[in-house]
C-alpha cells in the first residue's frame, strides 16, 4: 500500500513538471512578439534629436553677426604724396588694397583722395595708424551696419527658388507640348535669373564684411593756410570779371524784354495821337505870304 501511494507521487511529480516545461516555451515566444517596435520608438527619438541638434547649429550661425564697417577721414598733413605712399604700404601691409585715388590740383598743391579695403579685424589698427601719421584729423566718420537679417533672408530665399528650380526641371523632363515647354523654360528663365542676383547680393555683403572701405582725402597744411589767407589770383579776376560781365548782360536782356513786351501796346496808341497832333498843327499854322516879283 505505501508502495502504490508513492508510486502515485511520483507519477503527479513527473505531471506537474511536464507542464511546467510546456507552458514556459510559450511565454518565451509571446515576448519577442512585442519586441519590435522599441527600434522604431528609438529611430523617432534620433530624428528628433537630429533635428534639434540641426537647429542649433542655424541658431549658431545665426549669431555670428555680418556687420559692414567703414570710415571717412579727412586728414592735414605736411607732404601729401609722401603720405599717399605710406598708406598705400600700410594697406598693402595689412593685406588689403586700394580701390581707387584721385588728384586735384589747387594752385601750387595737390588735394588727395583715397579708398581702401582692408580686412575688417585690421580696421581699428589702420584707422589708428591714419590718424597718428596726420597733423590734424579734421573728420573723423565711423559707420556699421549689421546686415546679418538681410543675409539670413537671402540664403532662404536662395534655398526657395532653388527648390522651384528643381520642380520646372523636372516638369521640363515630362512636357510633351511645344507650348508646355516654351511656357515652362520661360519660368526657370526668371528663376534661374533671381538665383544668379541673389546669390550676386549674398556674396557682396560677404565680401563688404570681409573688407572694411575706409576714405582718406589729404590736405596739405600749405594748401589750407592759403584757403584761410586768400592773396591775388589772376585767374581768380577773371572769373569775377566774367561773372560780372555775365551778370549785366543778364539785366540788358531783362530790360529789352520789357520793352519789346510794353513797347508794342504803348506804340500802338502814342504813334496814332502823335500824327493827329502834327496833323492838327499843320492846318492851323498860318499860310507863308506869297513873294513878289
Amino acid at each position: 500500500m505505501r508502495s502504490t501511494m508513492c508510486l502515485a507521487l511520483l507519477v503527479v511529480l513527473l505531471l506537474l513538471a511536464g507542464c511546467s516545461q510546456a507552458t514556459a516555451p510559450e511565454v518565451r515566444q509571446s515576448a519577442p512578439a512585442a519586441a519590435p517596435p522599441q527600434p522604431r520608438q528609438e529611430a523617432a527619438n534620433t530624428s528628433s534629436a537630429t533635428s534639434e541638434f540641426g537647429s542649433q547649429a542655424q541658431l549658431s550661425s545665426v549669431q555670428d553677426r555680418l556687420v559692414v564697417r567703414q570710415a571717412t577721414l579727412a586728414l592735414v598733413v605736411t607732404d601729401g604724396m609722401a603720405s599717399a605712399e605710406k598708406i598705400t604700404s600700410l594697406t598693402n601691409k595689412v593685406g588689403g588694397y586700394v580701390v581707387s585715388q584721385h588728384s586735384e590740383q589747387r594752385g601750387d598743391y595737390v588735394l588727395r583722395t583715397l579708398t581702401l579695403r582692408v580686412p575688417a579685424d585690421r580696421f581699428d589698427e589702420v584707422l589708428k595708424e591714419l590718424r597718428a601719421m596726420s597733423v590734424r584729423v579734421d573728420r573723423d566718420d565711423v559707420q556699421a551696419q549689421d546686415v546679418t537679417e538681410e543675409y539670413v533672408d537671402l540664403d532662404a530665399q536662395i534655398r526657395n527658388l532653388e527648390a522651384s528650380e528643381e520642380q520646372y526641371l523636372s516638369l521640363m523632363k515630362r512636357a510633351t507640348q511645344v507650348d508646355d515647354v516654351l511656357k515652362i523654360q520661360a519660368q526657370l528663365s526668371q528663376v534661374q535669373g533671381d538665383i544668379e542676383r541673389l546669390k550676386a547680393r549674398k556674396q557682396y555683403l560677404e565680401r563688404s564684411a570681409q573688407m572694411s572701405v575706409i576714405t582718406v582725402t589729404l590736405t596739405p597744411m600749405g594748401l589750407q593756410q592759403q584757403a584761410g589767407q586768400p592773396g591775388w589770383s589772376a585767374l581768380r579776376t577773371i572769373q569775377e570779371a566774367l561773372a560780372g560781365s555775365l551778370q549785366l548782360g543778364q539785366v540788358i536782356v531783362d530790360v529789352l524784354i520789357w520793352l519789346l513786351i510794353l513797347g508794342i501796346p504803348l506804340a500802338a496808341v502814342i504813334v496814332p495821337f502823335w500824327l493827329l497832333v502834327r496833323w492838327l498843327w499843320r492846318r492851323r499854322r498860318p499860310a507863308a505870304p506869297a513873294s513878289t516879283s
